[in-house]
């Protein structure tokens, strides 16, 4: 089970590998990717201040409903978890202006939601 300071590593790499797609202008798909599974790795920072360790996306999305503090950021995490199913198993393409516009934003949200949360 990765430890706070760990989903922090995660997530910040994760940051990156976004950075750099969005630098190439390729394979944008997967920066949406990338965006989310930084989310995935926020989230999981919180829960497991609470002790919590999900295993799998349900159960992590059963969490965020149960954990009042993560509330909040669902419509944003549920944006990115669907842009990232969409790329992922369905071919969905992606443009700059989608991930300024929607995806990184709904990121930002979720960072600055998290970055206050005391756990």
């Amino acid at each position: 089970m990765p430890t706070r300071a760990e989903h922090d590593r995660i997530a910040e790499r994760d940051a990156e590998f976004v950075r750099f797609l969005m630098g190439e202008n390729r394979c944008l798909e997967w920066a949406v990717t990338g965006a989310f599974y930084r989310a995935v790795h926020l989230v999981d920072r919180v829960l497991a201040g609470h002790g919590i360790h999900p295993s799998d996306h349900r159960y992590r999305d059963g969490c965020i409903a149960k954990v009042a503090e993560l509330r909040p950021i669902w419509p944003h995490y549920r944006d990115l978890k669907t842009a990232s199913e969409g790329a992922r198993y369905y071919g969905q393409e992606f443009t700059l202006s989608d991930l300024n516009t929607t995806y990184l934003p709904d990121l930002a949200e979720i960072e600055r939601h998290v970055s206050s949360s005391p756990h």
